[in-house]
């Protein structure tokens, strides 16, 4: 990740490397297979247009998968440990967009509660954790226990997700805005990605793409 890109989207460079790496770390350890293919998306996340394979629109499917399909990702730690030193290229749900956009939709009122109108115990998390992304990422766990029922390292792999999405189509400023202009910042951003990668793919093949 780049220290001027990650700068547009109000993320430290070290901050959100060390939380990103530390999440994946913990989940996994956790021994849960699930957990084990979520760690590695995380440990690899770049945004996308900085040059890595994270656009916003991958980082809601994966929260969605995270959310809805656990089994998926289940499925896909287990061929790995069959086949060792094999690389996949694996597609998420079909619906997993979806999934993360309504889940999303879902935390936002608990997120702006705990984030935007500094509850105490945000209060007492930021002065424990002075690295902005592991404060919010601790602190939106407890959205997520009461939103879908899921705790421990899990909960903060998927509030992660949430931090990463709402940072890479708000740029830090979700607070200013409302749901509405959230969701709405957030197709903006897909459809500017998606007319960006059909560009290039016309650029490159020319008139054998429509």
């Amino acid at each position: 990740m780049q220290e001027n890109h990650l700068e547009q989207y109000g993320l430290k460079q070290k901050d959100t490397r060390d939380f990103l790496f530390e999440v994946s770390k913990q989940l996994e350890n956790s021994g849960d297979k699930a957990q084990k293919t979520l760690a590695r998306y995380l440990f690899h996340y770049t945004f996308g247009d900085s040059g890595g394979s994270m656009k916003i629109e991958d980082t809601l499917a994966l929260l969605g998968t995270a959310v809805r399909d656990q089994e998926f990702l289940v499925r896909q730690q287990e061929l790995i440990e069959k086949t060792p030193g094999v690389t996949y290229q694996t597609k998420l749900p079909e619906k997993a967009y979806e999934w993360g956009k309504q889940f999303l939709s879902q935390i936002l009122r608990e997120v702006r509660s705990i984030i935007c109108n500094e509850s105490k115990e945000y209060s007492k998390i930021r002065k424990e954790f002075a690295n902005y992304p592991k404060a919010f990422g601790v602190a939106v766990s407890a959205a997520v226990l009461n939103v879908v029922g899921v705790g421990g390292p899990m909960a903060l792999g998927i509030s992660t997700l949430v931090l990463l999405a709402l940072t890479h189509a708000t740029k830090n400023a979700f607070c200013k805005m409302t749901d509405d202009e959230v969701l709405t910042a957030i197709e903006k951003k897909v459809e500017n990605d998606r007319r960006r990668e059909h560009q290039a793919l016309k650029k490159a093949f020319g008139k054998a793409v429509k």
